[in-house]
């Protein structure tokens, strides 16, 4: 995983690991950090994202959803602002998985990638590489 320097306030980690091996515990996270903390992902090859927020150890938004499965995964919380703008909101605010016929928009890296950055930062707008150095590693 690589850890970033902070960005806008934000410290950013990417890998794989966060997600498949090592999930993560959100609440936890923000507790420790005492501050908001966020999770974002994207999987293309199984159509799965998901997206969480939590704050003071609190646990205020999360999403997953498998589209290999057709399935919502998770869904805790209220939709946010972002969520309700999002292409994808009419899927969103269904309690379950819809069959095709029932939405037109799905979501998908770019429904995450829009969450993210109405939340926080997204990604892949953050500018090349700068001078300042990050930190690369394993989780144990």
């Amino acid at each position: 995983m690589f850890v970033c320097p902070p960005v806008d306030g934000w410290t950013l980690a990417v890998g794989n690991d966060l997600l498949l091996d090592h999930p993560i515990d959100i609440a936890t996270l923000s507790t420790t950090l005492r501050t908001e903390a966020q999770q974002f992902s994207s999987h293309r090859v199984v159509d799965a994202y998901s997206w969480s927020m939590a704050r003071n150890g609190v646990l205020v938004r999360a999403f997953e959803y498998v589209g290999e499965q057709g399935e919502i995964v998770r869904s805790v919380g209220a939709l946010t602002p972002a969520e309700h703008a999002s292409p994808a909101a009419e899927f969103l605010s269904l309690p379950e998985g819809p069959d095709e016929s029932e939405v037109e928009t799905w979501p998908d890296e770019g429904t995450v990638l829009g969450i993210a950055a109405a939340w926080s930062i997204d990604p892949s707008a953050l500018a090349g590489p700068d001078d300042r150095k990050g930190r690369l590693g394993r989780l144990s």
